[in-house]
């Protein structure tokens, strides 16, 4: 909020000096599964980039983006595991009432029936708009590299 903030009732200078030090404290505080203040460090980033057009802000913005890209393409690759593993059916205890064991077949054959037409699933968190901004940039000055060493798509 102070960003934000600091942005409608700060001269430019203040803006860009105040911005700059709180998205560094951000990135330095924050994990990289904490994408979302990772992903508002970017935007600011990318503002602060368009008021001095100063490249560095433009590098911060692109390093920020492509750890919380590599961090959410690891997520993608987990919930593609977890799609394309088997069911995991429930059993009843032998001693279970008829009722319990009718409940866990049900339960188990509803499962099946869902993971017949459930679509895989998607992060859409990794789809966000802001990185492609950056990553336009990066490959207008030629700074984009083929595959990194786990397969994962470096820009």
């Amino acid at each position: 909020m102070a960003i934000i903030a600091s942005r409608e009732i700060m001269s430019e200078e203040d803006y860009i000096e105040l911005a700059s030090r709180y998205c560094e404290l951000i990135y330095e505080n924050t994990r990289v599964n904490d994408w979302s203040l990772r992903y508002f460090s970017v935007l600011v980033y990318m503002d602060i980039y368009s008021k001095t057009n100063d490249t560095t802000y433009l590098e911060k913005a692109y390093n920020c983006a492509r750890e919380n890209v590599n961090y959410l393409v690891d997520e993608q690759k987990r919930l593609n595991v977890e799609y394309l593993s088997d069911i995991e059916e429930l059993t009843a205890d032998a001693d279970a009432s008829k009722r319990i064991k009718d409940e866990i077949k049900q339960y188990n054959k509803s499962l099946r029936a869902e993971r017949k037409i459930a679509l895989p699933p998607v992060s859409e968190r990794l789809v966000c708009r802001s990185f492609n901004s950056v990553v336009d940039w990066r490959r207008e000055k030629l700074f984009f590299r083929s595959l990194g060493r786990h397969g994962v798509l470096l820009w």
